[in-house]
C-alpha cells in the first residue's frame, strides 16, 4: 500500500526533503506546487491577451480616425 512505511526512517535533505512520495505531506506538496504553477500559467496568458487586444483595439481606433481625416477633406 501506498504511504509512509514505519519501518524505515528517511533522512531527507534538500528538495527531497520537502518534496518526497513517501510521505503525505511531500505529496501534498507536489501537489500544490503543480496547481501553483498552472493558474500562474493561466493569469500571464490571460493578462498578455488582453494587452495584446487593448493594443489592437487602440490601433483600430487611430486607424479609423486617419481614415475619417482623409475622407472629411474630399
Amino acid at each position: 500500500m501506498a504511504g509512509h512505511d514505519a519501518q524505515s526512517q528517511h533522512q531527507f535533505t534538500g528538495f527531497l526533503k520537502y518534496f518526497n512520495v513517501s510521505t503525505i505531506t511531500g505529496r501534498r506538496n507536489y501537489v500544490i506546487a503543480t496547481n501553483t504553477g498552472i493558474a500562474a500559467i493561466c493569469l500571464f496568458c490571460k493578462l498578455r491577451s488582453k494587452k495584446k487586444a487593448q493594443a489592437a483595439i487602440t490601433e483600430n481606433k487611430l486607424y479609423v480616425v486617419l481614415l475619417w481625416g482623409r475622407t472629411s477633406g474630399i
